[in-house]
């Protein structure tokens, strides 16, 4: 019998909807893995939650925990502080190293912080918010810090309170350059969580990609088996080889697991995301509505109430000698004449 008589295509929203959903299930597990790894087992067997104590301890004595409802005044303080006594050797000593040239505290605050030229002149000496101090002989004292120019009103409060804000959230980043016990923490923090991702999304893969898939005879996951979808070899129909949905499995996640790996926002969104969306866009948008993997693979899927499956040609023709058999053909063959029949009518329409 040919493929065409006895397979049917699957739905493209039964396709897209069984997709999603063994996706979401995916998601759904890895995340409840997660925790579990991460909170029980790092936590407990290797120290996890008490690193993350100790990080707080240290966030909090150097104040560094304010949130953005802060008013500028706080956020100057705790800056202030950081730069004029707890880390000023270090900043000097990286700005000398970054540009070979000496620069004192005072300076770089007022470069870094309060957003004034390195080299101010008659025409950038001043923001809306602060200027440089002018000497005597008529030049700009960049080692002094610079004046602020007082103001009032929301525009003049909400400017302030962005400015000083923005400076504040970079205190974090210079604490973990400057502070080699926090930096050891947060490495270590952060390797738990690697470690936690990958053995939690690559349990739950396992489970719902790979071994459910060699359970069945449709070589299908739980949602496409409730959406009557199997998997067969796009040549000619037959049962398609297990290692091919493996591979089609693999292939279609190994982007996705990078981009959960590292977890941030960046890589969430192309790599996890816009990966899975661009390749579900081809399913919509290619001849045979098939995934990228399985184009590679080929590998087809059809709706199983609607087709005949076969292992291999043998069981298909032990099937079609039989009297089912025998009736099933000629009922298909002619259902396919009559639709044959149909698109000439059709044509020939057109032609008039």
């Amino acid at each position: 019998m040919d493929k065409t008589i006895r397979v049917s295509k699957a739905l493209v929203n039964h396709r897209l909807a069984a997709n999603i959903l063994n996706l979401l299930l995916l998601v759904i597990a890895s995340l409840g893995l997660y925790f579990i790894t991460l909170y029980l087992i790092f936590g407990f067997g290797m120290g996890y939650n008490d690193k993350k104590n100790q990080i707080k301890e240290i966030e909090e004595s150097y104040s560094l925990t304010l949130n953005e409802n802060a008013t500028y005044e706080e956020y100057e303080t705790v800056i202030k502080d950081f730069y004029f006594n707890r880390f000023t050797q270090e900043i000097c000593n990286s700005y000398k190293e970054y540009y070979d040239k000496d620069y004192t505290i005072e300076h770089i605050y007022n470069i870094v912080i309060l957003k004034l030229p390195s080299e101010p002149t008659f025409d950038n000496y001043k923001t809306d918010f602060y200027q440089y101090t002018q000497n005597q002989d008529g030049m700009f004292n960049v080692d002094m810090i610079a004046i602020k120019l007082e103001g009032n009103g929301k525009y003049y409060e909400k400017n302030m309170h962005d400015l000083f804000y923005s400076a504040y959230k970079k205190l974090l980043p210079l604490l973990e350059e400057y502070h080699t016990q926090y930096y050891d923490l947060k490495v270590k923090v952060n390797s738990n969580e690697i470690y936690a991702r990958g053995i939690s999304f690559g349990i739950a893969f396992l489970i719902f990609y790979i071994l459910l898939p060699l359970c069945n005879k449709e070589s299908a996951m739980i949602f496409d088996k409730k959406y009557g979808l199997a998997y067969i070899n796009r040549k000619n129909g037959y049962s398609v080889y297990k290692w091919k949905i493996i591979l089609r499995n693999i292939v279609m996640m190994i982007i996705p697991f990078i981009g959960v790996l590292f977890a941030n926002k960046y890589s969430i969104i192309i790599l996890s995301i816009g990966y899975l969306f661009l390749d579900h866009l081809v399913l919509l948008f290619s001849k045979n509505n098939l995934l990228l993997e399985e184009m590679i693979f080929g590998i087809d899927v059809c709706s199983i109430k609607e087709s005949l499956l076969f292992k291999n040609k043998e069981e298909e023709d032990a099937y079609l000698s039989s009297e089912e058999g025998k009736r099933v053909e000629d009922t298909a063959f002619m259902e396919k004449l009559e639709t044959l029949n149909q698109i000439n009518i059709q044509e020939q329409n057109e032609e008039k």
